[in-house]
């Protein structure tokens, strides 16, 4: 008998123990670290305006590696052309490393037009006006070079739709062709200087 008592006496202080004391509180809010700015995030800082006077002089042909330098840029390209026909992310993955290969190709040969040209492209869909600008005052110094002047005038005609590019503006360039800087920088295509 004292055996069931004292298991009723359990029984009842659980129930009045356990009983509801009034409503049920919500749950915390989950703990959400703080989201790391993403490398994407990062890269689209601008350059800084470079002054081209400014820029290291002239470097030997024998220390420049043009074969090097010219496969970077066509591999870097054909990144591009797959970029341009890829899903979100891989397109991403895809740009990044064409524009890794394209600063190793200027480090083999900061002469190489195409490799130039390419990098001003790429940071003008990325919207990076004075990358863009910084890359294209490049190419208009190259254009002062006598063995660079006709590549270069090519370069200049198709990113501005002219000769053999006529009325097919370098669709590339589309986010900071109505940017001041690259505008003001417009002006001396056209000049020849």
């Amino acid at each position: 008998m004292f055996a069931r008592l004292m298991i009723a006496g359990i029984i009842a202080g659980l129930a009045v123990g356990c009983g509801p004391k009034g409503p049920i509180p919500d749950a915390p809010a989950p703990y959400r670290p703080k989201e790391k700015k993403s490398q994407a995030a990062a890269k689209k800082k601008d350059c800084k305006p470079t002054d081209p006077s400014a820029l290291p002089g002239a470097i030997p042909e024998a220390q420049r590696r043009k074969v090097e330098s010219a496969n970077l840029a066509t591999e870097a390209n054909t990144m591009l052309n797959k970029a341009a026909v890829s899903k979100v992310k891989k397109r991403e993955t895809l740009i990044d490393e064409a524009v890794d290969k394209l600063n190793t190709a200027l480090a083999a040969d900061p002469y190489n037009v195409e490799a130039t040209y390419t990098l001003a492209g790429v940071q003008a869909m990325i919207g990076r006006t004075q990358c863009t600008v910084n890359l294209l005052s490049r190419l208009l110094e190259l254009r002062k070079l006598d063995s660079y002047r006709s590549s270069v005038r090519q370069k200049l005609d198709q990113l501005e739709g002219r000769g053999a590019f006529a009325g097919r503006l370098d669709p590339k360039f589309a986010k900071v062709r109505g940017k001041r800087a690259y505008r003001d920088l417009a002006r001396k295509f056209a000049d020849g200087k």
